[in-house]
């Protein structure tokens, strides 16, 4: 009796909280609020395909892919991963997107061809302690690169392969976080303005590789703050960490 109770309360407090948001919600407004067709609940569990029949709530997967797997060596490009779960949601006729980690994800070949290495201290324990110096012409450089490179792999797939997308995460820091770096830099000092202009020139740069018919379909997901949140963010007198977050 008490589950039906409390079934018969989350139903009622359903309806009229969205009773009173669509009192809220002009007319003008509504289209804002449509839902994509892809919106819905994604899994992460990326062992094995998702069986749609018997979880039909499921839109799609959510899978985490790192630079360093998809370019092992310079100029060599493995594609492996990222093909096979296209083809599992073509199969399984679910949709996919992914966040690209970076950053400390990135290859160890980078550093071979001059990319600095900026020691951290004081993450935590699991965190990597060595990033690439993400204002290093050359990082950029190869990061583009490579931009670019997954771009035209993924606009070269066939039709119902590329139609599975829903969105791609671009992650320019430690994960898909608002964070450079896990920690605090030991040398030298940054300024948080270059790194937001780092951020905004690799957005740019997403945004103009993907720029093909063949991709017009696939939208970005972006981690960021509310105004008041980046305010505080670059009021902060701790001026040690204006050089890890975003």
């Amino acid at each position: 009796m008490k589950k039906i109770c409390l079934l018969y309360t989350c139903l009622f407090l359903l309806i009229f909280n969205s009773a009173l948001l669509a009192q809220k919600i002009s007319s003008e407004q509504v289209e804002t609020f449509e839902r994509p067709i892809w919106a819905g609940f994604y899994t992460n569990k990326t062992s094995e395909p998702i069986n749609t029949k018997a979880f039909p709530f499921i839109k799609g997967m959510a899978d985490l892919l790192k630079w360093s797997d998809l370019e092992p060596q310079i100029g060599v490009y493995d594609w492996s991963k990222l093909d096979e779960k296209i083809h599992s949601a073509v199969k399984g006729r679910y949709y996919y997107y992914f966040v690209l980690w970076t950053g400390p994800h990135s290859p160890e070949w980078i550093y071979d061809q001059d990319v600095p290495k900026v020691a951290c201290k004081g993450g935590s324990s699991n965190a990597k302690a060595v990033f690439p110096y993400y204002l290093d012409k050359n990082y950029s450089n190869f990061f583009y690169n490579f931009i670019g490179k997954l771009a035209a792999h993924i606009a070269s797939i066939p039709k119902a392969d590329r139609d599975v997308f829903s969105f791609i995460q671009p992650a320019f820091g430690s994960t898909g976080d608002k964070q450079l770096y896990k920690g605090t830099p030991i040398m030298p000092e940054y300024k948080i303005k270059q790194y937001l202009e780092f951020c905004n020139a690799a957005t740019v740069r997403f945004y103009v590789a993907f720029d093909r018919p063949e991709l017009e379909h696939i939208k970005f997901l972006f981690n960021v703050d509310d105004e008041g949140a980046t305010n505080e963010l670059i009021n902060s007198k701790n001026e040690q960490k204006l050089g890890e977050q975003l």
